[in-house]
């Protein structure tokens, strides 16, 4: 696992607790210092990050606040996620039994267990909360008039997290845009929801926003191959059943959805993004808003037949007293009748997205 570190002489790097890597810098008056952080054993758990570029981490089964106080002339921090699994958080496998109850459901696509909690900051009023695999993610954190920022990992199963944090100056050439969470600076590169391939997370909204600094005028987007997993496409949003097709527009994505300033319908959502989205809209920003529930499979149509109705398991045959068994096809020809309320359970099946952009010039 690579090790991040900060110029700084032997005994500045001595003083803040960092430890000397070797190496010079600052043509040979500095060292590479780094800077760790994990999670105590015997306070109550809350750890201060004062030290730019800190690694902090954790790998057992214990809770802990990291609070990163803010600096002078700090306005935004960076983290990106090295190494980030804090729990499983996919959807449980098909089986023969008959759907389960809907006033059952719990948790499917919330973080209630093991999850890493952000606190509210200027761009994110709400917070975050995220969980799953976020190896590779990143996220800006703008403080805006809040004087510390708190990660709070929760971890009642063995998992881990390594994630960097860098503080970035208000006048750094680094600093994102104002309001973006993500913010790419590739002329091509991959953006992925967060737990992607796996179950979509709950209650993500974002934005994320692309460099176009270098006058850089159309923005193309794909989605992003090959697909991961077994997948059959990367975008699978709000939705996708296999009654459920591809939507666009503010009146099919209602629920799960990202927005594409300046493409063709600009809002996406369902089961495929198969075409090439351009826009030449700047600046060039994606905007993802996934709502508070998700619905497991099993509330989806069975592929296994109840032998004494025709229809999946959970389903009624709605044309007594003829058996849909007789009928070629009955759910297309709307003979069986889903679960009471199922309409307004289709919000499911969803792993999230992940698309490929270019940006250029006409």
């Amino acid at each position: 696992m690579k090790t991040y570190g900060a110029c700084y002489t032997k005994k500045q790097c001595k003083n803040k607790g960092g430890v000397d890597l070797g190496g010079s810098c600052a043509q040979g008056y500095g060292v590479c210092c780094s800077f760790s952080a994990s999670c105590p054993t015997t306070t109550d758990g809350t750890v201060q990050v004062r030290n730019n570029l800190t690694q902090i981490s954790g790998n057992t089964i214990q809770s802990c606040n990291f609070v990163i106080p803010k600096q002078m002339d700090v306005c935004q921090l960076r983290l990106d996620f090295i190494q980030f699994q804090l729990g499983e958080y996919k959807y449980p496998p098909y089986s023969d039994a008959p759907p389960i109850d809907p006033t059952q459901i719990t948790n499917y696509g919330s973080c209630v267990r093991d999850k890493l909690m952000i606190s509210p900051t200027q761009n994110l009023p709400d917070g975050m909360v995220t969980c799953g695999s976020a190896q590779n993610q990143h996220l800006y954190l703008h403080y805006g008039a809040q004087d510390k920022i708190t990660l709070s990992f929760t971890q009642l199963n063995m998992g881990m997290y390594n994630v960097k944090v860098t503080m970035i100056k208000c006048n750094s050439p680094l600093r994102a845009p104002q309001g973006c969470t993500q913010y790419y600076r590739d002329r091509t590169n991959k953006v992925s929801s967060f737990n992607f391939p796996n179950e979509q997370l709950n209650s993500q909204q974002y934005s994320v926003c692309i460099d176009n600094s270098d006058g850089a005028q159309k923005i193309q987007w794909r989605p992003c191959l090959p697909y991961p997993g077994g997948l059959t496409s990367s975008f699978f949003i709000s939705g996708m059943t296999p009654f459920t097709p591809p939507g666009k527009g503010p009146e099919n994505c209602i629920t799960d959805y990202v927005i594409l300033p300046g493409t063709s319908s600009e809002r996406y959502c369902g089961g495929n993004f198969t075409m090439v989205e351009s826009s030449n809209v700047t600046p060039f920003t994606m905007w993802v808003n996934f709502d508070d529930a998700e619905t497991p499979k099993e509330l989806t149509p069975s592929p296994f037949i109840d032998k004494n109705t025709g229809c999946p398991f959970g389903w009624t045959c709605s044309k007594n007293p003829m058996k849909c068994s007789e009928v070629s096809d009955p759910t297309d020809a709307g003979f069986c009748s889903p679960p009471s309320g199922y309409a307004e359970l289709m919000d499911n099946y969803n792993t999230g997205f992940c698309l490929e952009y270019a940006i250029g010039f006409n």
